[in-house]
């Protein structure tokens, strides 16, 4: 029965043929000392005992030696000399760093896009039980009728309340009676919109239950960004009366900046009152409702169904084929948005790749300039683990320092963004460089040092140590051999004297090589233009024979 472990079937091979061999020798060793061919097998087997002991040890060696891969010191050490590496090549390093971080700046920024407007949950209490209720004849839009029909017969909502987008003013107020007037995006709200979905004030409190009734005094919530720009900041402010469309009002309460809904900067929420309806319009109504728990949206729809024909039984002048929508709020907000992310990322990831793709392609290259050194640390005892691990640790350096370029480009990316972008991209506000976006970041990082490091390491570790040194020495030799004649050269021209030089010294006629011109050497006294340029001659004649004794 074989004991041995599992291992891989080269190594499992290699160890038998290994054993298989030494067996052989003893079983002939024995015979040749007069022993029988069954006893010579006997003993044999007895000396090499269970063969499994040897299987079980190369286990526990291969642990070991893993370990000792991943060993701190040895990570640190191969990161300084990567480092070191990538130092000495900067124009591979630049090269490459440039192409990572735009792949990988790109991909940050559409993913913290992504993860704002897809991923994270909207910024309201449990919002996955919120929807959004209106008539799909109109648009979404619904009476204050309907509102009201809608909240005295449903009974699978928690609560149940309203906006209204008035589309002939464009939600807008005139702000007036305290400093400057001015038009503010707003809208008008039942008592509960706040607690329906969830949301506490940064100064003062919300609307109370009842103060959307007939005859209440009229109050107005106002919004950070108005609070501070119109009343710097006062916690004094509440309760103020100020004037909203001729009408007084009372500030009660500020909401904090973080807040949306419907739009990205309304800037005061005024109380709607409740007023019995004397028909059924205008439709500038919209309605918004939390589900009770362990409620469904299709539960929902199928009971507003239920309302909507009951509305058509009572009014069948003023509706036919009414049919309500009760669509998430996510979905609402989201909008249509969510395809064109979509692709986006998809797109962004295609140039991420072909980023991958070029770097891969330089590592390669790199990595074969460097056969030499590659067999020369494998042949002197380093492991091809080893080789493996020192490239792709010199990949992962490179790869994080990109992914931090790229971090930094996608900080200016997502700051331009909420410059240019239009009004209607949802949830403009919340989109930021997160934690989320950086943990992604290194992911991205991490990956794309494996795909363009791994393969370029494995190939260049499977380096045949003869035929890379034997190359490395004859590229040499070459060297050697071309700078030597290079050097041969250089030592003919220097004696040969051309046609028109100087007949002592080999100059040409327009500079001596003892540093005088030629109408300088004509001009001085022949004594003394022979005795520089004899001495400048044997200067050279010296020179010459180094070179030629080289």
């Amino acid at each position: 029965m074989d004991s041995r472990d599992p291992l891989e079937p080269p190594a499992a091979e290699a160890i038998d043929s290994e054993l298989e061999f030494h067996f052989a020798e003893t079983v002939e060793a024995l015979m040749a000392r007069g022993w029988t061919e069954a006893a010579a097998r006997r003993e044999a087997a007895r000396r090499f005992g269970d063969r499994g002991k040897y299987y079980r040890n190369l286990k526990r060696l291969e642990r070991k030696r893993v370990i000792r891969l991943f060993r701190p010191e040895a990570l640190v050490r191969d990161a300084r000399y990567g480092l070191r590496a990538l130092v000495r090549r900067p124009g591979f390093t630049s090269i490459s760093l440039l192409a990572l971080a735009l792949g990988i700046g790109v991909n940050t920024a559409v993913f913290s896009v992504v993860n704002s407007v897809l991923l994270r949950p909207l910024p309201y209490a449990d919002p996955d039980r919120l929807v959004m209720i209106g008539n799909q004849a109109a648009r979404g839009a619904a009476s204050l009728a309907d509102f009201l029909d809608w909240k005295n017969q449903s009974r699978l909502f928690e609560t149940l309340d309203a906006f209204e987008i008035n589309r002939f003013t464009n939600s807008r107020f005139t702000l007036t009676g305290d400093g400057e007037p001015e038009q503010v995006i707003g809208y008008r709200v039942t008592a509960g919109f706040f607690d329906t979905l969830g949301v506490k004030p940064l100064l003062g409190r919300t609307f109370a239950a009842g103060e959307d009734a007939p005859g209440r005094p009229p109050v107005v919530v106002v919004s950070e960004r108005l609070w501070r720009r119109r009343y710097a900041s006062n916690r004094d402010v509440l309760p103020r009366p100020v004037i909203l469309n001729g009408r007084q009002h009372t500030i009660i309460g500020v909401m904090p900046a973080s807040f949306e809904f419907w739009q990205r900067d309304p800037e005061a929420w005024a109380i709607y009152p409740l007023a019995p309806p004397t028909r059924r319009g205008p439709f500038f109504i919209r309605g918004v409702a939390r589900l009770r728990p362990g409620v469904t949206v299709d539960q929902a729809a199928a009971e507003m169904d239920g309302i909507a024909r009951q509305i058509e039984l009572a009014h069948p002048k003023d509706y036919t084929r009414l049919r309500i929508a009760v669509v998430p709020l996510r979905e609402i907000v989201v909008g249509n948005i969510r395809p064109l992310l979509w692709v986006l990322s998809g797109a962004v990831v295609l140039v991420l790749l072909i980023a991958i793709s070029n770097v891969a392609n330089l590592m390669l290259g790199r990595a074969t300039a460097r056969r030499r050194e590659i067999a020369i640390r494998l042949s002197i005892g380093a492991g091809r683990s080893q080789v493996v691990r020192q490239l792709m640790i010199e990949s992962l350096l490179l790869s994080v320092a990109g992914g931090a370029v790229g971090v930094a480009l996608a900080t200016w990316g997502v700051a331009a963004l909420h410059s240019l972008a239009p009004a209607d991209l949802p949830r403009l506000g919340e989109i930021a460089v997160d934690g989320r976006v950086l943990a992604f970041t290194l992911l991205t990082s991490i990956a794309s040092a494996v795909l363009f490091g791994l393969v370029p390491a494995i190939i260049v570790s499977r380096t045949a140590l003869t035929s890379s040194l034997k190359e490395s020495e004859r590229g040499g030799e070459s060297r050697r051999q071309s700078r030597t004649r290079s050097r041969s050269g250089r030592s003919r021209r220097t004696s040969a004297a051309p046609t028109g030089a100087c007949c002592s010294c080999a100059s040409p006629r327009t500079a001596c090589r003892s540093g005088a011109t030629w109408s300088a050497t004509i001009a001085a006294s022949p004594f003394a233009s022979t005795r520089a340029c004899a001495a400048r001659s044997r200067s050279s004649a010296g020179r010459t024979g180094a070179s030629r004794r080289w």
